[in-house]
């Protein structure tokens, strides 16, 4: 079993000292690696309501997240060892040619120890401020992975789709991923991400 911790990365209460003091002492402690997750936006309007009797409070800290992949860069450059994870970033958010580009640069830059985990996006009002119908969700995640493992060629930097459990998950996972990352626990209750051991 691998162990990792996420980074203390919310704007408003984390330093780029703060950061780099977590993620030094947790590759000196041994820790398999360290994660930043991110989110699109933070309704104002709480619990995040999701039809069908489903609702969640999103944790404060989620309105001020330093972005994943630029926190992972710069912790990359005072680390050696330790992999960097993104728990998980919306990929139908983002052009999947520059998202494959920025993570393909990152797993370069830090000597091959980025995973990058990959979600749908969940927050109905994310897909709203983006432009994107939630209906992409399913088929167009497949699409836009595709589309980024034809961006990596034949040595892809590791990447996951982290679902919710059930079928529909295990069988994505089975197609095309390598991880789950559950993100369904309130803040209060969450630990640290295991790590998905190097492949």
């Amino acid at each position: 079993m691998y162990f990792g911790l996420h980074l203390p990365a919310a704007a408003d209460a984390a330093s780029p000292g703060l950061i780099l003091r977590v993620a030094e002492e947790a590759e000196r402690m041994g820790l398999a690696s360290v994660w930043m997750s991110d989110g699109l936006l933070r309704p104002v309007q709480q619990p995040v309501d999701f039809g069908g009797g489903i609702s969640i409070v999103m944790p404060p800290e989620s309105a001020s997240q330093c972005d994943a992949i630029l926190t992972l860069a710069y912790v990359a450059a005072r680390t050696s060892r330790i992999q960097l994870g993104t728990s998980v970033i919306g990929a139908l958010f983002h052009n999947p040619v520059a998202l494959a580009r920025r993570l393909a640069t990152l797993d370069l830059l830090s000597g091959g120890r980025l995973i990058a985990g990959l979600g749908q996006g969940w927050v109905p009002q994310a897909f709203a401020v983006a432009g994107v119908s939630p209906r992409r969700r399913g088929a167009g995640f497949e699409e836009q992975t595709q589309a980024m493992r034809a961006v990596w060629g034949p040595d892809p930097a590791r990447p996951q789709h982290p679902q919710h459990p059930g079928r529909a998950a295990a069988a994505d996972r089975a197609r095309g991923g390598c991880g789950w990352s559950p993100g369904s626990r309130s803040a209060s209750t969450r630990g640290p991400p295991a790590a998905v051991p190097p492949s």
